[in-house]
């Protein structure tokens, strides 16, 4: 009788055993597939701000913007949809929702230069409004870009460089 109830508790805890190795295995499959589909979640999201960005209707805000701003428009004819576009991905970058490598690879180049570009108005539309907060994430962004590019070696813009890029933008 002893060597059943033996057999039985041993039986038990083998059992024991293998379910707990078979719930850790099914965690970790977990944990992988979840990583799977938050990297999946992230490259589609980079693709969307991709399309956005190349989409008609931003390509002629970047037009239009380049534009006031070459001819030095008064503050209130400025448009925001470029800083719209950035504060969106800054905002998302910060959330975790995008990853920093494939903006500063997709975008690093337009966020420094379009942050450079409408510095002066978003300082601006702050006084103005008394929100230090407005285009926070935009900032935020460009700044991380910076750093990143001069890990890079890449050196910030100059005056004529920015003057240059707004010209190209505006011939888009």
């Amino acid at each position: 009788m002893i060597y059943i109830e033996i057999l039985l508790v041993a039986g038990t805890w083998a059992l024991v055993w293998v379910t707990f190795r078979m719930a850790r295995q099914q965690a970790a499959i977990l944990r992988e597939q979840s990583d799977a589909v938050r990297a999946d979640l992230r490259v589609r999201l980079q693709l969307t701000f991709i399309d956005r960005f190349d989409g008609e209707r931003m390509i002629e805000a970047r037009k239009d913007l380049a534009r006031l701003l070459l001819s030095k428009a008064p503050h209130d004819q400025i448009e925001e949809t470029v800083m719209d576009f950035f504060e969106d991905a800054g905002l998302f970058l910060r959330r975790g929702y995008l990853d920093e490598e494939l903006v500063w690879s997709t975008f690093g180049f337009y966020g420094v230069l379009w942050w450079t570009a409408c510095r002066n108005y978003i300082l601006e539309e702050r006084k103005q409004k008394n929100d230090p907060t407005l285009f926070e994430d935009f900032e935020i962004l460009a700044n991380n870009l910076t750093r990143r590019d001069a890990k890079r070696g890449l050196v910030s813009s100059s005056p004529i460089k920015l003057e240059e890029f707004l010209e190209e933008e505006r011939d888009l």
